[in-house]
C-alpha cells in the first residue's frame, strides 16, 4: 500500500495541493517497529525489539481500551521532497537567487535554498515544506 486510502477534511484543504502518496507506518503485533499515532493516544508494550500489545487509552480518564492487533501511523509532515528531488528543488531554487535585486537578498536565499537542501538531505522536516509542493513529483491538486 502506499499512502492512506482515505482523507477527512474539510472542502477548501482539497482544493489545495496535496501529497499523492502519505508515508505511512504499520503496526503489528510480533513486528519490530517503533511509535504512534491514532484516534486515542496508545501504549505499545515491547519485548527487546517485538511488539508484544497494542492498546488504545482514554486520554482524559487514562482508561484503557480494548487492545488492537495494529495501527496505521501516518506521517505529521505535509511535503515529502525524494532524495532524487532534492539537486532539482535546490537547483530551481538557486536559479531563482539569481534574479535577487541585490546581494543580500542573493545571499538570503542561498541561505534558505543550502538550509532546505541540508534538511531534506537528512530527511529532517521543516516549517513552509509545503511551499515547495508544486516542484515535488509527488503532488497533485
Amino acid at each position: 500500500m502506499h499512502g492512506a486510502e482515505i482523507i477527512v477534511c474539510e472542502v477548501d484543504a482539497i482544493l489545495q495541493l496535496f501529497p499523492a502518496n502519505i508515508p505511512f507506518v504499520q503496526f503489528i503485533c510480533g513486528d519490530e517497529i517503533v511509535p504512534v499515532n491514532a484516534e486515542n493516544p496508545v501504549r505499545i508494550d515491547f519485548f527487546g525489539d517485538t511488539i508484544e500489545k497494542i492498546r488504545p487509552y482514554d486520554s482524559v480518564t487514562g482508561e484503557r481500551l480494548e487492545e488492537i492487533k495494529e495501527i496505521t501511523v501516518t506521517s505529521a509532515a505535509d511535503a515529502f521532497i525524494k532524495k532524487e528531488e532534492i539537486s532539482k528543488v535546490t537547483g530551481l531554487m538557486y536559479s531563482e537567487a539569481k534574479k535577487a535585486k541585490d546581494t543580500k537578498a542573493f545571499e538570503r536565499m542561498r541561505a534558505i535554498a543550502d538550509d532546505i537542501a541540508s534538511k531534506a538531505e537528512e530527511n529532517v522536516g521543516f516549517a513552509g515544506a509545503s511551499f515547495l509542493m508544486p516542484l515535488l513529483e509527488d503532488t497533485t491538486d
